[in-house]
């Protein structure tokens, strides 16, 4: 019998950009408001990793995904 799963799956996205300013706090404010009003948008190029995560499984079934 076939059973069903929940099964998390999480991204992560990352760009370097640069940043005219100065000093670092301005330049984190500058490409925050970059970032919010969508001057950049990161996409499927920014992905650095994937994860799988099983949510419904028990203890012991987790640690055998894991590893």
């Amino acid at each position: 019998m076939m059973n069903d799963y929940k099964i998390e799956i999480k991204e992560e996205l990352s760009r370097v950009i640069n940043v005219t300013a100065n000093c670092h706090e301005e330049a984190v404010e500058k490409a925050k408001s970059m970032y919010q009003n969508e001057e950049i948008i990161l996409n499927y190029s920014d992905i650095k990793s994937t994860e799988f995560k099983p949510l419904n499984c028990d203890r012991k079934k987790k640690k055998t995904l894991e590893r």
